[in-house]
């Protein structure tokens, strides 16, 4: 279909956070009157989303970091974390628009040794892409990082307006198109060179806060457990999780216990450069999200995508009524508020309850959740691999909880 199809504003929408599947946005969150997903009724919903806004306030700090090499650069760094402070009047900035929330600003961090997690976002993103995820764990006892990655193309950043423009948005999609028919197929093995920015950006990220938490002068001083660490990756943000999570041994590190990839790259070739199988390299538990309503992927009942190729423990979900784009913000925003994303868009709360279910398992040693195992209303579990190995080696972290949640 051709560029000039969609308008600046319709590929600002397709493009952010997009990587795989070339699909149509679904607009505005469509709802049954009780706040159920239209043509997927979920039972419930209000009270999912009730439950996934309770907890700490939410503290945000931005960080800037340097990547030293032949090519250094330097970057920004959101970080989400429980606080007891109160939180304040905020708008993230997406693209050119803003999006209000509310968020205690530079406070202190709760005491505890909090689980991390590092969030990898897509294609022409930015680290605030999944605010509305981010802000959820962190009001669940998650300290959550999320790098601006240095794409060459990109339509929003964390703290830095970036303006529309015809010109922008059809490089954006060439980009795309790039990756999705060449850098992440055809030629993988390229891509794997050409963008190790990225997973050498979260390993960096990963750093920077473990230094942290050892720094007597940090805000993260002795907060962090670094023995419950895990990744999240949306689209090409996946593909950079699963490496780091021990796809590619160049970037593979030993410290990450879990591992979410959401709606990110389904063909087999992208993951056949190191040998036959990278995935099979990835000895934690795994779990793979994709929408219902991902038109290229064509996923089909029976598709179990990259299921096959992962080690257990595994599990593959299906938000079925979702697109490629609710697993992140949007641009422009969706809602009037951060917290709308959760309260109305039961897709949306229906994703980020899988990801803190899943993480609770395997970062906090708590019984796995039926949501994890079983359909739900709004959610097909397509296949699941997770008792088995659920206590083997470090499948799970070990010790108990430090940080009172």
């Amino acid at each position: 279909m051709p560029f000039s199809h969609y308008g600046v504003r319709g590929v600002l929408l397709l493009v952010l956070f997009f990587l795989v599947s070339i699909s149509s946005a679904t607009g505005r969150e469509q709802t049954a009157p009780g706040g159920g997903i239209v043509g997927g009724a979920r039972a419930g919903a209000g009270t999912l989303a009730a439950d996934l806004l309770k907890g700490s306030n939410v503290g945000y700090r931005i960080r800037e970091l340097r990547h030293e090499g032949a090519r250094s650069f330097a970057y920004k760094v959101a970080i989400w974390y429980p606080t007891g402070e109160q939180e304040k009047d905020y708008e993230y900035i997406l693209g050119a628009g803003k999006l209000k929330t509310r968020l205690a600003l530079e406070s202190p961090v709760e005491k505890g040794g909090h689980p991390l997690v590092v969030y990898c976002h897509g294609a022409a993103g930015c680290g605030d892409a999944s605010f509305f995820l981010a802000e959820c764990l962190a009001r669940k006892g998650y300290i959550v990082a999320a790098p601006d990655f240095h794409d060459r193309e990109f339509s929003s950043r964390i703290d830095t307006p970036v303006p529309r423009s015809k010109d922008r948005s059809k490089r954006i999609w060439d980009f795309i198109y790039f990756l999705r028919d060449s850098g992440l197929s055809s030629r993988s093995r390229w891509g794997r060179t050409a963008y190790s920015y990225r997973p050498i950006q979260t390993g960096e990220t990963l750093d920077f806060l473990l230094a942290e938490n050892l720094s007597g002068a940090s805000p993260f001083a002795s907060r962090i457990d670094p023995a419950r660490i895990a990744l999240i990756g949306h689209s090409f943000g996946a593909w950079t999780a699963l490496l780091v999570a021990g796809a590619d041994p160049s970037y593979a590190r030993e410290d990450i216990r879990a591992v979410v990839s959401l709606s990110g790259p389904a063909n087999h070739q992208v993951y056949c450069v190191c040998g036959k199988n990278d995935l099979a390299s990835i000895r934690i538990p795994v779990m793979f999200q994709y929408g219902g309503r991902e038109k290229l992927i064509k996923r089909g009942p029976g598709d179990l995508y990259l299921f096959k190729m992962a080690n257990s423990p595994k599990v593959l979900a299906s938000i079925d009524e979702a697109s490629h784009f609710d697993f992140a913000g949007g641009i422009p925003p969706e809602f009037d508020t951060a917290r709308d994303y959760i309260a109305a868009s039961p897709r949306r709360a229906a994703l980020t309850n899988l990801c803190f279910r899943f993480l609770e398992s395997y970062l906090r040693n708590r019984p796995l959740d039926p949501v994890l195992e079983k359909s739900s209303p709004g959610v097909s579990v397509i296949d699941a691999s997770l008792r088995n190995l659920q206590d083997v080696g470090r499948k799970r972290a070990s010790g108990p909880d430090r940080d009172g949640h």
